[in-house]
């Protein structure tokens, strides 16, 4: 037996992937981001890099990164560096906290996602449409609840067009709740903190405004309720291929799971 291959030895193995694993999920708070300097080649200035935007994240490449963007980038990068250099106070620094506006915007949706992607899956032939519409809207409705005019969405003989038109104004201001205020004045933002700014509201943006439409076509379904269930059985397919396509595209470590070991529940 070799003098490795005590008790000690073979915890130690086990020891080390405990220790791999103790920042999945939140970045070790000895190391200090600085991401009103962060450089990335998520941005639409990137133009040969398009065709990232309809992939899944881990499907994104750069071997089609034109020589003008790596150009481009590079002096983006030199600039940022130097800008940093010379800004060793932090006094050309907004503020703004983008580390935990990122992970509010994953908080506070990752888990209705989740849930909603749950209620639009493996539905039974029988099931009872009029429940999982309902349900579905109940979930749709808890990621919009905080943007909505509760008197107006759900006023008495509310046509579709008005609804509609709710919605929309809802979506919008979903869309800014962490960012609206950042065009203050008083912000000094970086080129890469309004990069930030933009992606946080792109992204919140896509969740809205899926979340928003899906509430709409359920609260419409169930104001008139059509007797032919392929009608309903569409609509919930519809929403079902956009929830997946929604959570392929956020690609959120949170939904990395076994479901037949974990379910959501």
């Amino acid at each position: 037996m070799s003098p490795w291959m005590t008790p000690y030895g073979e915890w130690h193995q086990w020891s080390m992937y405990r220790a791999a694993s103790w920042h999945h999920t939140r970045p070790d708070t000895r190391v200090t981001l600085h991401p009103e300097y962060l450089v990335t080649l998520y941005d639409p200035v990137y133009s040969s890099l398009a065709e990232n935007n309809r992939l899944p994240r881990l499907e994104h490449r750069l071997v089609d990164l034109s020589d003008e963007d790596q150009q481009t980038f590079r002096e983006e990068l030199d600039g940022a560096i130097r800008a940093w250099s010379d800004d060793s106070k932090g006094e050309g620094v907004s503020g703004v906290d983008w580390v935990a506006i990122a992970q509010a915007v994953v908080d506070r949706t990752g888990d209705t996602i989740a849930e909603l992607h749950a209620l639009l899956s493996d539905i039974p032939p029988a099931a009872n449409m009029t429940v999982v519409v309902s349900n579905a809207r109940l979930a749709a409705f808890a990621l919009l609840m905080a943007y909505v005019d509760h008197v107006t969405l759900f006023a008495p003989g509310i046509t579709t067009a008005e609804r509609s038109s709710v919605l929309t104004d809802v979506s919008k201001r979903c869309s800014v709740v962490f960012t609206g205020h950042i065009d203050a004045p008083a912000y000094n933002l970086t080129s890469q903190e309004r990069r930030l700014k933009h992606a946080v509201e792109g992204v919140s943006q896509r969740i809205c405004s899926f979340a928003s439409g899906v509430l709409e076509e359920a609260l419409n379904l169930l104001d008139a309720f059509p007797e032919d269930r392929t009608v309903v059985w569409n609509s919930v397919a519809t929403w079902r291929e956009g929830v997946e396509d929604l959570m392929g595209w956020l690609g959120w470590a949170m939904w990395e799971r076994c479901p037949r070991m974990c379910e959501l529940d």
